[in-house]
């Protein structure tokens, strides 16, 4: 289901972004439907949901192992080795295009990335460091970084066996911290560069997702939950926030999966299970790739709608073409490296060999 769940959230991250980034904005405005349009405007939900089944992957595998700094440290270089070779892939190919771009249209020459630029890319700290994206997607991942070490940082102290003090504050970080992310998403008391470059602005829609896998591991949560779950809805109702709103659905979904036994059985289907597979490459191949040939379709065809939905094709297609290589000879081995990784800093013994 959860496989399934991203799928769909890149998905809608895609069309929103080759609609309301596209040239062709008004040629569509013109002709789809309006709820349509007022669909694939709100396509940008999809990472906010992506956010909250983050949480639920990221609680859930690291729910059962023993935390230690030597783990943390180990955790943390496996999630660098799975999200790094595509992200840099992206990079260059970015890259690579502005370059050909302005070979052949020497009259529009787009910037190249300064090498401090390069740098803080490479280390997350882009938005942070104040030098903007190169790829435009990539604000978002700068903030899963922040995600999993204030996570497994929280872990750490939780599960001290020496010192119960730092267990508590194990605690009350992971609840300070999510308080806090609630308040300022819903007041607004930080400024825009804190709310979308610091984890501030968005942690709660993680901690949704770490909160519906404590109820998947531990049942006896369920009630509590659900009676915050009835709270927020409440709140909800009061006084509407997209964000907000996406991030709940996205509990909801994964609770309903967990209650009804479903979590191995919904969103099964391979087409959306191949989506789901390849969302991660997908979410950066379509900026880096399908927004360019999209562009590249309103200079050559026009803005007829024949042209908008022959150029918006293209850019599925090439998405799709690109994000297929970049998983099959990038993400997938990125995977299998990451978990050759994880037994040089797993804290328990190794199991003794057969026969003594």
């Amino acid at each position: 289901f959860i496989d399934g769940l991203r799928g769909v959230a890149a998905l809608a991250v895609l069309f929103y972004h080759f609609y309301y980034n596209s040239p062709y904005l008004e040629t569509f405005d013109a002709i789809l439907p309006r709820r349509l349009c007022w669909l694939f405007g709100k396509g940008w939900m999809g990472v906010e949901s992506c956010f909250g089944s983050s949480g639920f992957v990221i609680a859930h595998s690291l729910g059962k192992d023993r935390i230690t700094p030597k783990y943390a440290a180990g955790f943390i270089l496996r999630r660098s080795i799975r999200l790094d070779p595509p992200y840099w892939v992206g990079i260059v190919t970015w890259i690579g295009l502005t370059a050909l771009s302005n070979v052949l249209v020497p009259s529009r020459a787009l910037p190249y990335p300064s090498w401090p630029q390069l740098a803080s890319h490479l280390f997350y700290l882009l938005n942070v460091l104040g030098y903007g994206d190169i790829v435009p997607v990539a604000w978002s991942l700068c903030l899963e970084l922040q995600f999993y070490t204030l996570y497994i940082l929280c872990l750490l102290l939780f599960l001290s066996r020496r010192f119960r003090t730092l267990r508590w504050a194990g605690v009350a970080l992971f609840a300070a911290t999510t308080a806090l992310s609630w308040i300022s998403v819903t007041t607004r008391c930080f400024p825009n560069g804190v709310q979308k470059h610091w984890f501030v602005g968005t942690w709660y829609l993680f901690a949704m997702g770490v909160f519906a896998a404590w109820v998947w591991e531990r049942p006896r949560l369920f009630k509590p939950l659900a009676a915050l779950c009835g709270l927020l809805a409440a709140g909800l109702a009061l006084r509407w926030h997209d964000s907000i709103g996406a991030g709940f659905a996205t509990l909801l979904a994964i609770l309903a999966a967990i209650r009804l036994g479903k979590l191995g059985t919904w969103l099964r289907g391979d087409l959306i299970q191949y989506f789901g597979r390849r969302s991660y490459s997908i979410y950066l191949a379509h900026f880096v790739v399908g927004l360019r040939v999209i562009n590249l379709g309103y200079r050559l065809l026009g803005d007829s709608p024949a042209a908008a939905f022959a150029a918006t094709l293209g850019g599925v297609a090439a998405t799709l073409l690109f994000s297929e290589a970049t998983y099959r000879w990038v993400e997938r081995p990125s995977l299998r490296w990451a978990k050759k990784v994880k037994p040089y800093f797993d804290p328990r013994p190794a199991p003794a060999p057969l026969g003594g």
